[in-house]
Order: structure tokens, then sequence, then C-alpha cells
């Protein structure tokens, strides 16, 4: 049975060097979900108090843990009949990596933008610039709207700690020898050589500066005459956790 968890609705921020109330802010409107830093209004937007939900958890960490191994294997027979000669390469490639973050308090801050506040911010000159720069993926791009992206949640952690390891090994097995079977020997030589590498990272630290962990966001789609339509945005989330999920494995032979 799957575990129960709460739904990932936010967005790791690029890095940990966001202070809050700077770049990634709450209303902020953004071109894309990969420039959070980015915000295309010349000014920031005002929020009534009232209206941003606050919410703190202390003892706060989050967990991430990767394995994969991939292994290939391919049996070149063909020499056998052409040349006596049987050949069999094998490789693989595993990789781990873990990560521990702790916080001792993480602020969630939420506001829920009503339809006049995202009219009014439509309006801000940088982004009527950037709408109007990119008028032409109207005609020749065969879109009938414009994506924005609102900063509508911030995370914002204090007094965190990190410990993360990644473990990265590659292996090459290479086996060549004339086969003696045809022969009448049941038996068969030849070179065999094996090459291993690896390579090792990490990283950690005790105490850093309070920054944006992670950010929330709402999508708007403007149309070519002004008119909008917006909706939760949630593809690429990774704070929050939805259940296990069947663990997919990977084996690729080739003959």
């Amino acid at each position: 049975m799957a575990e129960i968890g709460f739904k990932k609705c936010y967005l790791l921020a690029p890095t940990r060097y966001y202070a809050p109330e700077k770049r990634i802010k709450l209303g902020n409107i953004i071109s894309s979900p990969t420039a959070p830093d980015e915000p295309l209004n010349d000014l920031p937007f005002t929020i009534d108090v009232v209206n941003i939900e606050e919410h703190n958890e202390t003892n706060w960490s989050v967990s991430r843990g990767k394995n994969n191994e991939v292994k290939l294997s391919l049996w070149a027979s063909f020499l056998q009949f052409i040349l006596g000669i049987a050949g069999n390469v094998g490789g693989g490639q595993k990789s781990d990596s873990s990560q521990i973050l702790r916080c001792e308090k993480v602020t969630t801050r939420e506001f829920n933008p009503s339809r006049a506040f995202v009219q009014d911010c439509i309006q801000d000159i940088g982004v009527k610039e950037y709408l109007v720069e990119n008028r032409y993926q109207y005609v020749f791009g065969g879109h009938s709207s414009k994506k924005l992206y609102m900063v509508t949640g911030v995370k914002i952690a204090s007094g965190a700690s990190l410990i993360a390891e990644a473990a990265r090994q590659r292996n090459i097995h290479l086996h060549l020898g004339v086969d003696g079977t045809p022969a009448g020997v049941p038996a068969s030589g030849g070179p065999e050589v094996q090459v291993m590498s690896g390579r090792t990272e990490g990283e950690s630290f005790d105490s850093a500066d309070v920054f944006v962990l992670g950010f929330r966001l709402r999508q708007i789609k403007v149309g070519p005459k002004g008119d909008f339509s917006q909706k939760q945005f949630t593809d690429g989330s990774t704070l929050g956790i939805e259940g296990d999920k069947e663990a997919e494995q990977i084996e690729i032979t080739v003959d």
C-alpha cells in the first residue's frame, strides 16, 4: 500500500544563494519555471499582508536517494563462424547519490491572487514589453497565447545543514579467443581485459544564511488581445511525498 503523503507543488530553487524578498519574491512574473530569479516586472507588486498565509515548521528535513545500474552485454558469435574467434564484451554503469538537508526552521508563505491582481500585474511595463517582444510567436509560432508564471508561494529555510554524496562507477570486460570446440578440443583461450573507473563527490555544510528553498507557481496564459486564463503549475515539483512508486529496472542485452 502506498504511503500517505502531500502533493508535490513546490519547485526547488536553483541554488541556496537566494535571499528572501530579493529576486525570488511573491507576486513576481517570470517567463519560465527555470528562471525564477529573473522577474519580468520592473517593480515589485504590493500584496496585502492579510492575503498572505504563513506556516512554520521546525526541525525540518528532506532526503533524496537514487540508485541506478545499467548492464550491457554483447556476444559476437558471428566471428566464430567466420574466423573461429569468439568474443564477449560486457560492461556496466552504476551510480548512487544521497542528500540530506536539515533546517532548524522552514517558513512557507503563500497567497491566492485574485483575477484583478493578475490583471494589474500583466499591465506592468516590463511584462507588457516582454509580451510585445514575443508577439511574433502568436502569428508564426502557431500559439494562441503566451505563457507566463507568477510566484505564489516561497519556502524560506533557516539554520540549514547539508550532507550530499554521489558515486559513479563504470566497468568494461573484454574477452577474445580462439574456440577449440570445432577441432574437438572443448576449450577456448585468449586475452582478457577488464577496466574499471569510478568517481566520488561530496558536499556538506553545518550552517547557512537564510535562503529561499523552494517556490510555487501559477501559470498565466495571455492571449493576443490581452485576455488571460490561469491555473496552478506543478510540473517538475520536488518538495513533498506522494507515496512509493515501483522501482524501474533497466537491463539491455544485444545478441
